[in-house]
């Protein structure tokens, strides 16, 4: 029987970039098996396990393997616990200078794949540099980790749907987009054809299933436009959703309560704007008299869960400009 070949490709992956990918791609083409090696350290802020589930996630037939990363090791060391978690390879992959050496003491051939990157001019330390520059070498996996993102909250008729609009806009330069606010079109859905669109949304029975589901789906759409820009504007998200079912179900709900945003690299902010601006009836805004109750709740929410947050107060003019120096102070993070 005819022995299959074996390929090995070993890196931090951190994160994992179209070079990496890559590699990949070249490797699997050529061998039966290929395992991925994902060297693994404490202090590296990225965890594994997510690095895991990207690989995993694009290259579904590869045989993945964690290794706990030795800093300064040498290809030999490297070699030998290769061998203990993996066994015997043919082949081994690299776009770097240890390649040689290191599959030598594997007792591998070794392919070398576009050493001086320049069909993928990219790697985990530009990236981690610099995301925003090399944020097309990224898959949405890693661009939704990567992606800094700002909440806007508040009660009814503060401004926060004009403000995610104009802050996306004075942010285009840095490739930023926004979210809307899907509980206000699945509300307008409902009312759809009525002659009198706000009285038909008072007499809504609202239900713990309704908040869930607006929730789910504020989720999905969040998680769509992180995975196409480095900075987001969110027209609320699950945690204002949880705020919204406690002002019409008259108690929290225990999944909403629970939620926590996906893991990232930067902590979300959030923009809370004050109910000291005149409110304006749209046709589907009926808390105008619990505006006051509203802000209050955000803010103890908010001072709670130890989340990042400014207080916006003011005309709109002076709300617009302290956004934008809160989101630059974000950008220095």
């Amino acid at each position: 029987m005819e022995s299959r070949l074996r390929g090995l490709i070993v890196g931090k992956f951190y994160p994992p970039h179209a070079g990496h990918h890559h590699l990949i791609s070249v490797a699997l083409a050529e061998v039966d098996d290929l395992h991925v090696v994902i060297g693994d350290h404490p202090r590296e802020y990225l965890p594994w396990q997510l690095r895991w589930a990207w690989l995993a996630e694009a290259h579904p037939t590869i045989h993945l393997h964690r290794i706990e990363d030795q800093w300064g090791a040498d290809s030999f060391a490297w070699a030998r616990a290769c061998l203990a978690r993996v066994g015997p390879v043919d082949r081994v992959y690299t776009s770097e200078a240890y390649g040689e050496e290191f599959a030598g003491a594997l007792g591998a051939r070794h392919v070398s794949v576009d050493p001086p990157r320049l069909r993928v001019p990219v790697s985990g330390t530009g990236v981690r540099e610099n995301y925003e520059k090399y944020w097309d070498y990224l898959r949405p996996p890693a661009r939704r980790w990567f992606c800094r993102r700002v909440v806007i909250v508040g009660p009814e008729s503060t401004g926060k749907t004009t403000l995610a609009q104009r802050l996306s806009e004075r942010f285009a330069e840095q490739g930023a987009t926004w979210v809307p606010e899907f509980g206000r079109q699945w509300c307008a859905a409902r009312v759809e054809g009525e002659a009198d669109p706000l009285a038909a949304l008072e007499a809504l029975v609202w239900k713990k299933a309704d908040f869930v589901e607006i929730a789910a789906a504020q989720c999905e759409w969040e998680e769509a436009a992180a995975g196409r820009a480095p900075l987001l504007f969110c027209d609320t998200d699950a945690l204002a959703t949880a705020v919204w079912a406690e002002r019409y179900l008259g108690q929290p709900v225990p999944e909403l309560s629970a939620w926590k945003p996906p893991e990232s690299r930067f902590r979300r902010l959030y923009l809370l704007c004050a109910a000291d601006v005149p409110f304006v009836q749209d046709g589907l805004r009926d808390g105008e008299g619990i505006r006051d109750w509203m802000q209050g709740r955000f803010q103890e929410i908010l001072q709670e869960r130890g989340e990042d947050f400014v207080v916006l107060k003011g005309g709109w003019e002076e709300r617009e400009r302290d956004a934008v120096a809160a989101v630059r102070r974000l950008g220095e993070r």
